[in-house]
């Protein structure tokens, strides 16, 4: 018994790290998760949907176009994200000129904004979530710079 005990308190700090390594993974992953929705939801039903993004209080919202306004989708997926405490967030769009934008929007035709995402844990590893053309979905970057 004393011999499990000391293999356990031995490895419990390793596994702390790795939990918090999976929680930025998790944050990435949901993210792609629900861009990949967006994209395919305005495409069948021939809506702008938008994709709101406040990286300082690392929260994300999936909105619908209802007439001039978007509103929140009515259903799980629009319900407001939170990134766990441990995980920050810094959006960048490509487009120019818009700095002040917070938003990726996905049109009916299937496009969808160009922006780069990066999730950093506090621990300080970082994974990016990068859209590079308006055609291409938004795929999570590999920390070596490979695509997954």
């Amino acid at each position: 018994m004393v011999l499990a005990c000391l293999a356990v308190a031995m490895v419990a700090p390793s596994l702390s790290g790795w939990s918090r390594g999976a929680q930025l993974r998790d944050a990435a992953d949901q993210f792609v998760s629900l861009t990949r929705l967006a994209r395919s939801r305005a495409v069948a039903e021939g809506i702008t949907y938008r994709l709101n993004i406040d990286a300082q209080a690392g929260q994300y919202q999936l909105m619908v176009q209802n007439g001039e306004n978007f509103v929140p989708l009515q259903s799980s997926w629009g319900t407001a994200r939170a990134l766990p405490e441990s995980v920050q967030m810094k959006f960048q769009s490509a487009s120019n000129g818009a700095a002040a934008q917070s938003y990726i929007d996905f049109s009916p035709t299937g496009l969808a904004e160009p922006a780069t995402i990066s999730f950093t844990s506090s621990r300080g590893q970082t994974l990016t979530v990068d859209c590079p053309s308006p055609a291409e979905g938004f795929i999570v970057e590999q920390p070596s710079g490979g695509a997954r």
